[in-house]
C-alpha cells in the first residue's frame, strides 16, 4: 500500500491547527506520514505542535520566505509515495476521504485529485472541478488541498516562489506542460477554509494567474479579455463585501450559489 505524505505549513495558527492535525489523525487510510513546517511562529502553535509531536513524523520551525517556500521545505522531507498539502485551518471532509480517493487508482499516475467544498462563515459552497483539464488556461479550477502528487514527481516540480500567491497554479502548469498523467476521483477530498492569502488578495491573485496563464497557454488571445472580466467582477464583489455586513454578504453568496444548481 502506497505511503501519504500529509504536509501542514502553519504561521501563528493556534486558533486553527489543532483541528486540522486531529482531522489528519482521524483518516482512515492506514498508511499516512505528518510532515509540519512552522515558520517560526511566535503565538502557542509550538505549544500544539509539542502536543502531537508523537503522532508528527516530522516537524521544523524556522523563519522561511512565505508560504510555498515552506512547502518546498516538507517535499524535500517527504518519505512517502503521493504528497498532499493540508495547510492548517483546512481539512479533510470525511474520515475515509483519502482512503475514497484512492480506490481504483490507475497504475503510472503523477497526479491524483478531486472535488472540494470552501467553508464561510455561514455556509458552504460545493465545488465539482473538471474531469479533464482543457480549459485550465482560464484559471485555477483545482484546489491543492484536494490533490496528490507522487513524490517522484513533485521533488522535480518544486514550487517557483516568483508566484507568491499563485504558486500551486503555476506548478499545475508545468506539470501539465510536461504531459504528467492526471487522474481525477470523483470524490470530495477537502474543506477549504475562506480567507486564505489568495482569498484576501484575490485581485493581485487574478493578476498572478494571467501571467502565469499567457506564459504557458499564449495560443489561447482571448485570456486577457477573460482575466479582465474576472478582475472587474471580483473588485465589484470586494466593494459589495466592504459595505454589507458579514450575514447579508454571505446571504447573498448562498443565493447567488443556489441559483447557479
Amino acid at each position: 500500500m502506497d505511503k501519504i505524505s500529509i504536509i501542514t505549513v502553519t504561521f501563528n495558527a493556534e486558533d486553527v491547527l489543532e483541528r486540522t492535525l486531529q482531522n489528519i489523525f482521524q483518516q482512515t487510510y492506514p498508511n499516512l506520514e505528518i510532515i509540519l513546517i512552522d515558520g517560526k511562529s511566535t503565538d502557542n502553535t509550538l505549544k500544539i505542535i509539542k502536543k502531537y509531536e508523537n503522532k508528527i513524523d516530522f516537524w521544523l520551525s524556522e523563519p522561511d520566505k512565505g508560504i510555498y517556500d515552506a512547502m518546498n521545505k516538507g517535499i524535500q522531507k517527504v518519505t512517502g509515495d503521493w504528497v498532499n498539502f493540508m495547510n492548517a485551518g483546512d481539512i479533510f471532509v470525511s474520515k475515509q476521504a483519502i482512503e475514497k480517493t484512492f480506490q481504483n487508482i490507475p497504475k503510472n499516475m503523477d497526479v491524483v485529485y478531486g472535488n472540494y467544498q470552501i467553508s464561510y462563515q455561514n455556509f458552504q459552497k460545493f465545488k465539482k472541478v473538471p474531469a479533464d483539464l482543457q480549459n485550465f488556461y482560464q484559471g485555477m479550477s483545482l484546489n491543492h488541498q484536494s490533490i496528490f502528487i507522487k513524490k517522484t514527481t513533485i521533488q522535480d516540480f518544486l514550487f517557483n516562489l516568483k508566484y507568491s500567491l499563485a504558486g500551486d497554479y503555476e506548478q499545475l502548469c508545468r506539470l501539465i506542460q510536461a504531459n504528467k498523467k492526471f487522474h481525477y476521483s470523483d470524490v470530495t477530498i477537502a474543506d477549504f477554509a475562506d480567507g486564505g492569502a489568495s482569498a484576501t488578495q484575490k485581485v493581485r491573485y487574478l493578476k498572478q494567474v494571467q501571467e502565469i496563464s499567457a506564459q504557458f497557454f499564449p495560443e489561447f488571445t482571448q485570456n486577457e479579455q477573460h482575466f479582465r472580466q474576472k478582475i472587474q467582477q471580483t473588485q465589484q464583489l470586494e466593494k459589495l463585501k466592504s459595505i454589507l455586513s458579514v450575514p447579508i454578504f454571505e446571504g447573498l453568496m448562498r443565493l447567488k450559489n443556489q441559483l447557479k444548481k
